[in-house]
């Protein structure tokens, strides 16, 4: 009789000690900010225009936690918290944004142009922001403006614009006289100079379509020539 008791009262001593644990089991796995997560991860944005960029926190486990959040930008850009992402209702009943959160945006604008960051930081943590704001157009210089055919002329980009073309196919480079290619010849090690060809027929000034060339590697800008 009594081993019959002691077995169902077993499930019962189990399920009270069940419910005698409170909150998040995983809370003892949890120790706070282990990382942030910015997405995107790096920006390119012209000047006098913005981005957006929702920054995360997150555990070890990769769970997102609450943190306090604050940002700083250098170079060429600034960064504003966005009050108007993210917004719950405080006990007065009006919108607010939350900072502390689990992730919050901010707003990314282009003053001047060059190579910028913002760095965000939260819970003793921190992610910086790679951005970059590239001219809308650049001058080349030209070697000579009225060719002949069979003679080679040279194009240059200021520093520190460099040509943008597919490895081995200098002829997506783009540089055409009168609406005909100018066949490439050259390029320099820094890719900063082309040396062209005109076809018979060709007049005009030179000109560049296609893939033009970008600051850092990055971006298409237009050449005035």
């Amino acid at each position: 009789m009594i081993r019959h008791m002691v077995q169902r009262s077993l499930p019962f001593v189990l399920l009270a000690g069940l419910m005698s644990c409170k909150g998040d089991p995983t809370d003892s796995l949890r120790n706070g900010v282990d990382q942030l997560l910015a997405d995107p991860s790096q920006i390119i944005l012209d000047s006098a225009s913005t981005q957006s960029v929702i920054v995360s926190a997150l555990d070890e486990q990769g769970n997102q936690v609450s943190a306090k959040f604050s940002a700083t930008a250098t170079g060429g850009v600034s960064v504003v918290f966005d009050t108007t992402y993210n917004r719950v209702y405080d006990t007065e009943g009006n919108l607010k944004p939350q900072n502390p959160a689990t992730h919050v945006r901010y707003i990314v604008s282009g003053n001047a142009v060059g190579n910028a960051s913002v760095t965000v930081n939260a819970g003793g943590k921190s992610v910086t922001i790679p951005v970059r704001v590239p001219p809308a157009s650049l001058p080349a210089t030209i070697s000579n403006g009225t060719p002949n055919a069979g003679d080679t002329i040279t194009i240059a980009l200021p520093a520190p614009a460099t040509f943008n073309f597919t490895a081995g196919d200098t002829s997506t480079i783009g540089v055409t006289i009168g609406g005909n290619a100018c066949r490439i010849v050259s390029v320099t090690a820094g890719n900063s100079t082309v040396g062209c060809v005109p076809l018979p027929g060709s007049t005009g000034r030179p000109s560049l379509r296609g893939v033009l060339p970008g600051v850092g590697g990055i971006g298409a800008i237009t050449v005035l020539t």
